[in-house]
């Protein structure tokens, strides 16, 4: 991260055996922690912006929220603050995250805006600089202890840091303040997932799915809960939305040929593997799938033969395959 997170769940390249034999990927990095996608735009808080009331002046107007509004004086300061906020936006949304944290900090040395701070912990939280993160989401708590984006920020930035107890509680805050923000759900299924409390991951995706059905993996994510659930027909469904979605997704033909093998779908599983292969001729997991496909149809050698490519690309699991049937 900088390294950047990669958000929403991404289904990639390690292996993590799940019910039966077949494999379905489940995370992007070495380690134990899942990898969560995170867009760029970060939804500013609008709890306290209600019917019949004027917002805090720091939250800008449901017009555009965006805006940082400033008593209206001739202050030099608050002109600059202005200025120097909008040239910071502009930047962060070019992906000039640099510059974006450089003029989030002048904006900040005119003015002392919650909004600035959270926004400013957003980009400092998609760069990896999580400690810094997770200092301006709590100063952005302390001037505007409603502010949602700030607890999103917060639990985001400690999920990263491995804290999931204290990330829980400040996304169920973040969500309190403002029940819209599918980021905010998709974090938490990530928490019960690695928690193995599936059925409360699939709520929360299926949440994602509601708030927003275009972000980055939630089909195939609720389609990976279904499958740790048993329910491998309603994973493929999710896997179909997926795919069509992205047909170049070669991480969704995988796990739905790992549902597919777990009905006996063989042809189909076959399929859907060669498709992934092809798509991605690296994928350990695919070449492991598809030799257990193989192996049910009585293609011993062949099945062999992915079993040993898996192992080639670092999947160890595949070594005990080879030493049972191929021996």
């Amino acid at each position: 991260m900088m390294k950047f997170l990669s958000l929403g769940i991404l289904l990639c390249y390690t292996a993590l055996p799940i019910l039966g034999s077949a494999q379905t990927d489940t995370k992007n990095t070495t380690d134990n922690k899942k990898s969560v996608t995170i867009p760029l735009e970060l939804k500013l808080d609008s709890s306290s912006v209600k019917k019949g009331k004027k917002p805090p002046k720091e939250l800008g107007t449901p017009g555009n929220p965006n805006q940082v509004i400033l008593k209206r004086s001739a202050d030099t300061n608050q002109i600059k603050a202005r200025e120097f906020f909008s040239s910071a936006d502009k930047k962060a949304k070019e992906k000039d995250y640099p510059g974006a944290i450089k003029d989030y900090s002048k904006s900040l040395s005119y003015f002392k805006s919650p909004v600035t701070y959270s926004k400013r912990g957003y980009v400092y939280m998609l760069t990896g600089q999580f400690d810094s993160a997770i200092v301006d989401a709590q100063e952005g708590i302390k001037r505007n202890p409603k502010s949602a984006q700030s607890y999103a920020v917060l639990g985001i930035s400690y999920y990263e840091k491995g804290n999931y107890d204290e990330s829980f509680k400040d996304l169920q805050k973040s969500h309190e303040l403002d029940h819209r923000n599918p980021m905010v759900f998709n974090y938490m299924a990530a928490i019960k997932f690695l928690q193995k409390d599936y059925k409360t991951a699939l709520d929360f995706y299926d949440s994602v799915a509601v708030r927003d059905p275009k972000y980055p993996n939630v089909y195939s994510n609720c389609g990976m809960m279904h499958h740790y659930l048993g329910g491998y027909k309603d994973a493929i469904l999710d896997y179909n939305e997926a795919i069509k979605r992205d047909s170049l997704d070669a991480n969704a033909f995988n796990n739905r040929a790992a549902s597919e093998l777990m009905l006996n779908e063989l042809t189909s599983a076959l399929n859907d593997l060669n498709t992934a292969i092809k798509l991605n001729p690296n994928y350990a997991n695919a070449y492991d799938n598809r030799g257990r496909v193989k192996h049910k149809l009585g293609d011993l050698p062949g099945a062999c033969a992915d079993w040993t490519a898996a192992v080639s690309m670092g999947l160890n699991a595949s070594k005990d395959l080879i030493i049972k049937y191929c021996k």
